[in-house]
């Protein structure tokens, strides 16, 4: 069975910003970087053959980004061939937001399972989402990404 995972760490700083130089260096063991080395490291690029890509300038970054829009829709189950599931870890507000959405986009084409802590409070509200225990979509975090 083919996955798609993801991990977002936060090291430091705020989200969605670099860290703070002081958290890079703790984590790295050297001295602060100084702001524009922060700013200066590789940029991510990705391929795509099913969208258009364009790039933006963020600060002194080139990044590449893909505009969405429901007229994308049904594209996404071609962007997804070869996956057959994606876990969501955790209901907060991101993990509720992505796995409903990864649902109700891909519909049957890719299967959304959301993984929670055991004895977790957010199991009710996943429950009501329509994620579920007996068919396997809803559980314990490391049992839903085997």
């Amino acid at each position: 069975m083919k996955y798609l995972c993801g991990l977002v760490m936060l090291v430091g700083g705020t989200p969605g910003r670099a860290p703070a130089p002081a958290a890079v260096a703790s984590v790295a063991g050297a001295a602060p970087p100084h702001r524009k080395e922060l700013m200066s490291s590789p940029v991510l690029d990705f391929q795509t053959s099913l969208f258009e890509k364009e790039y933006i300038e963020l600060g002194d970054r080139r990044e590449p980004i893909v505009r969405g829009g429901r007229h994308l829709f049904d594209r996404l189950p071609s962007a997804f061939e070869g996956v057959s599931q994606i876990g969501v870890i955790g209901w907060g507000p991101q993990g509720s937001a992505q796995a409903r959405n990864l649902k109700d986009s891909l519909g049957d084409a890719v299967r959304v399972t959301v993984g929670l802590r055991e004895g977790s409070g957010s199991f009710e509200e996943a429950r009501a989402a329509g994620f579920r225990e007996a068919d396997g979509t809803l559980g314990e975090m490391y049992q839903v990404i085997r």
